[in-house]
């Protein structure tokens, strides 16, 4: 550990290194920076390309370095769909809000309709709930006392 260079570069106890190729070897190629990537063309002649991180091995240990993150620590960014794609997923969820909506406002039998609708009517509405019917009306006390509205509602 203590043949690393680098600058400001202070081994701790307990520190652990990532397995590279011939890490202690390279350790002065590794600790400036100047990593290159080497290819090998069909007629024998390489090409040197500069980099500026290491590539890690197939058989490399990914570990966490004091004061640095994990490799890979967080996912890599999915990419943004197109706008048409936003616009055809947001109508399919709005499609699917309104046709679940749909399905639970469904009335199933009048004994259903008169335990849920209570709770779906606005304060406005008195009710008057019997057997046979449901009657619904509104009552204006405005000038004289009547009522504005009444429906009366039956099973079938």
């Amino acid at each position: 550990m203590k043949k690393l260079k680098g600058n400001g570069y202070a081994p701790f106890i307990g520190m652990i290194l990532c397995h590279l190729q011939n890490l202690l070897s390279a350790s002065s190629t590794l600790m400036s920076g100047s990593y290159k990537k080497r290819i090998k063309y069909e007629d024998g002649t390489w090409l040197c390309v500069p980099k500026s991180k290491p590539k890690l091995t197939t058989d490399a240990i990914t570990t966490i370095f004091e004061n640095q993150p994990s490799y890979m620590t967080t996912p890599a960014p999915s990419k943004r769909k197109t706008p048409a794609e936003r616009l055809a997923e947001q109508s399919l969820r709005f499609e699917g809000e309104f046709r679940s909506y749909l399905d639970d406002d469904r009335i199933k039998s009048f004994d259903s309709f008169k335990e849920l609708f209570p709770g779906r009517l606005p304060d406005c509405w008195k009710k008057f709930i019997s057997d046979d019917f449901v009657c619904l009306y509104k009552c204006d006390f405005s000038e004289d006392p009547h009522l504005s509205l009444a429906i009366k509602i039956y099973p079938d």
